[in-house]
């Protein structure tokens, strides 16, 4: 036990060092939201992973229908998902001026809902969707209203799906799906997502979501998030194809 204790302080003063020469910036992934719920793609007994590519999900209507019925089952499940102490933890140290900000490869949104101001985040955010030829943003709840409207029962009847590392769910049957149309448009939406090797945008902007396509909304409240963009003709989430199913 104390030798334990011994390595547990060793580690701490390590930890510590880390931030003795100034404000330091944290990288985090699928690791951090296991605790609030959300399973990882390596964790211990995590099955294989084969993430849907953006070229898939923009060229065939299967990763569509495929793309969207797990999104909406996996509503169901995830809708109460809250941040978990270790999301706090890294707000606290920004709070404290120990971070200069932090770098998140995951799509969930905890960083943010746990006080995080300076956010990028690498692979969009699962909440905003947007329809890509004309930009118009919506909430994730706006969109998967509409797919209930298109699809009546369908996320009940597939409500013990499993669910993956990205929040949405392994839903086996997707071939009758109709899959959401920006109603400005009339194309499929995506979520916002990076989808190739960009980078961020050098300034930070506020995340934006609509409630009409003619009307574009941002929150002043809302954290200085930075987004890779994705490049698809589809609406698509913020996150997007790239850690699409």
């Amino acid at each position: 036990m104390e030798m334990a204790d011994r390595g547990s302080r060793e580690e701490l003063e390590e930890l510590a060092g880390l931030f003795a020469a100034g404000p330091v910036a944290i990288l985090t992934g699928a690791g951090i939201s296991t605790d609030s719920g959300i399973p990882d793609y390596r964790g211990e007994g995590s099955p294989p992973r084969n993430p849907m590519r953006i070229d898939q999900f923009m060229h065939d209507e299967a990763y569509r229908r495929r793309f969207w019925a797990g999104a909406r089952v996996g509503a169901l499940r995830t809708g109460g998902i809250e941040p978990n102490p270790g999301h706090f933890a890294v707000a606290r140290l920004e709070g404290a001026g120990r971070l200069s900000g932090v770098v998140t490869q995951n799509v969930d949104g905890l960083h943010a809902r746990a006080g995080t101001a300076e956010l990028a985040e690498l692979h969009g955010n699962g909440g905003v969707i947007r329809c890509v030829p004309e930009g118009h943003r919506f909430t994730r709840a706006e969109v998967l209203a509409w797919f209930d409207a298109a699809n009546p029962g369908f996320a009940e009847r597939n409500a013990d799906a499993e669910i993956a590392p990205d929040g949405d769910a392994a839903v086996a049957e997707t071939a009758d799906v109709r899959v959401p149309i920006c109603p400005a448009c009339a194309v499929c939406c995506a979520r916002t997502s990076s989808t190739s090797a960009s980078t961020c945008p050098p300034t930070s902007s506020r995340t934006r979501s609509a409630s009409s396509p003619a009307r574009r909304a941002s929150s002043s409240r809302a954290p200085r998030s930075r987004s890779t963009r994705a490049s698809a003709s589809c609406t698509a989430p913020s996150s997007a194809a790239s850690r699409s199913r």
